[in-house]
């Protein structure tokens, strides 16, 4: 909401204790009102870079978003969306078709799979637009995994 794009997220930035998450290094979060492109220097780490930044093209909320459906993935899946090296997981980023996740995982909730594919669309468009949107998803599946998780301890 501080337009401000942190654009390094990655497991090994987000510090977990408990139910708390912090990220640390900021060395290459920018405003989005200082945004300067330049094709020549890719700048994070591979497995998490948004189409947009291989494009050249502006980013925003919706770019740290895309990166955080990666992390996500990797989370559940304990191995990165794209593998292999830097120029293949670079060209993979770029490919437009995503295997839906309930494809690749028929063991995870289907809430779960829809909101990382939602984050991670190839197109700006297709993703979340805000971060209230995500936080309203994140918010009903923690409630129904809550209420499944209850019932069960009932039973």
């Amino acid at each position: 909401k501080l337009g401000f794009i942190y654009r390094d997220l990655k497991p090994q930035n987000v510090i977990v204790r408990g139910a708390n998450l912090t990220l640390v290094d900021f060395g290459l979060a920018i405003h989005k009102s200082e945004q300067e492109i330049d094709d020549d220097n890719l700048i994070g780490w591979p497995s998490y870079i948004p189409p947009e930044r291989i494009k050249g093209i502006v980013e925003d909320e919706r770019s740290d978003m895309y990166a955080l459906g990666m992390v996500f993935y990797y989370v559940v899946n304990g191995q990165n969306y794209f593998d292999g090296p830097n120029e293949e997981i670079v060209e993979g980023h770029m490919h437009p078709y995503r295997y839906p996740i309930q494809e690749l995982n028929d063991y995870l909730p289907e809430g779960l799979c829809i909101l990382i594919d939602n984050l991670i669309a190839h197109e700006m468009e297709d993703r979340y637009q805000t971060y209230d949107e995500l936080y309203n998803d994140i918010s009903f599946l923690y409630e129904e995994a809550s209420k499944a998780e209850a019932e069960e301890n009932e039973a």
